[in-house]
């Protein structure tokens, strides 16, 4: 038995790879800090979970093959599929996964929409009015 698993993560600018391999939980992929959310800082992690069992001691092993590929590196044909997953989770999973983090983003740059990149460490409210990150107020 297998399935499929995809999770998006922003790259950690100080975690090594075998950091990034071994980060365990969804909430986790994101480093915190809305600076890092541009194209070239998403990392697509796919990861194929294997069960099987094996047949003289009827064990069971699990195994999984994570692999990683920049967004930028996805081939053009192949984004539409990505977007349609990514969209296509229920609320619980999206939000296990922190989609609403860096979903504009993703879905932006792979529907070829020209992005607006912040150079700032703002997070910015719904209503687009700026709250505070630090001391520092921020307008929008």
């Amino acid at each position: 038995m297998q399935r499929h698993s995809l999770f998006v993560q922003v790259k950690n600018p100080f975690h090594s790879l075998q950091e990034t391999l071994f980060i365990q939980e969804g909430k986790d992929f994101f480093p915190g800090t809305s600076i890092n959310i541009d194209p070239s800082s998403i990392i697509i992690r796919h990861e194929r979970q294997k069960f099987r069992r094996l047949v003289l001691s009827d064990a069971v092993v699990f195994t999984v093959h994570t692999s990683l590929q920049n967004l930028i590196d996805v081939p053009e044909d192949e984004r539409t599929n990505l977007v349609k997953e990514i969209k296509s989770w229920p609320r619980e999973i999206a939000r296990y996964k922190g989609r609403d983090l860096w979903e504009k983003t993703l879905v932006g740059w792979c529907e070829g929409r020209e992005l607006v990149i912040r150079d700032d460490r703002s997070v910015y409210s719904q209503s687009g009015t700026a709250v505070e990150e630090g001391n520092t107020f921020i307008d929008g």
